[in-house]
């Protein structure tokens, strides 16, 4: 890669001092506190996501696409990989490399297994609020609200500033809350076919007054009214543009 040739450093510090645009990728904790460091001011980054939904979703047939997008993650190598078997080897790699290549960088020193161990218990847990006695167990729902949560501030072109999670006092919560064009928009998410009205989706829908609140479900079709202002939204819609949360 072109960050790793010394010898380069000086064309590329030149090049920022015209109107030239030099894209260099890469993910490497080194390279990314380096370029940082050197090129300040002069350097804008760009957070490269994997495949989005509505990127998948047309080119397949099959209609286990979007738990198979879940699955294998948004990785083009191992999204697109010809066999199950095929993409677990490849993630096996990107993380066994992440693990004991790149951490270390960062300056920790835990052995490889240790913290492939550690690693694991939080990934079962990503994004939801801190409860120690639960991370020893693995919750699929937390990696299913990962996923929407991360295609719903795509799909909404949330920035900084504009999504946020809402937990209240009464027990209550929204995974997503985005406030943007003077809109207050929330959204439940649930790892089922068929969800049904609560009392925290009640409490959640009083808190964003007028607006609306969405249940993402994990389904396929049309939305359905679930109650006053509560929407269910199977998340393959996600994937259609038909869709548009801020303008409903």
């Amino acid at each position: 890669m072109i960050q790793r040739k010394n010898h380069l450093e000086g064309l590329v510090r030149q090049l920022a001092s015209f109107p030239v645009v030099a894209i260099l990728g890469s993910a490497a904790p080194e390279l990314l506190r380096e370029t940082s460091e050197r090129l300040a001011g002069r350097v804008a980054f760009h957070e490269l996501d994997g495949f989005a939904l509505d990127e998948y979703a047309p080119a397949m047939e099959r209609g286990d696409w979007l738990d198979e997008r879940w699955l294998r993650g948004g990785f083009p190598r191992a999204l697109l990989a010809a066999s199950a078997l095929e993409s677990m080897a490849w993630r096996e790699s990107f993380i066994r490399t992440y693990l004991e290549r790149d951490i270390p960088q960062l300056g920790i020193s835990l052995p490889a297994l240790t913290l492939r161990r550690f690693w694991t218990m939080p990934a079962h847990y990503h994004g939801q609020t801190r409860n120690g006695s639960e991370l020893a167990h693995p919750k699929c729902g937390a990696s299913w609200e990962g996923l929407m949560v991360q295609e719903l501030i795509r799909r909404t072109r949330a920035g900084r500033g504009e999504a946020f999670f809402r937990g209240l006092h009464a027990g209550a919560q929204l995974e997503l809350l985005i406030v943007k064009n003077g809109r207050r928009i929330g959204f439940e998410i649930k790892l089922t076919r068929s969800p049904k009205v609560t009392a925290s989706m009640r409490s959640a829908r009083k808190t964003l007054e007028r607006d609306r609140l969405f249940v993402v479900c994990h389904a396929e079709g049309e939305s359905w009214p679930m109650a006053e202002g509560i929407e269910a939204v199977p998340a393959a819609m996600l994937a259609s543009a038909d869709w548009q949360p801020l303008m409903a």
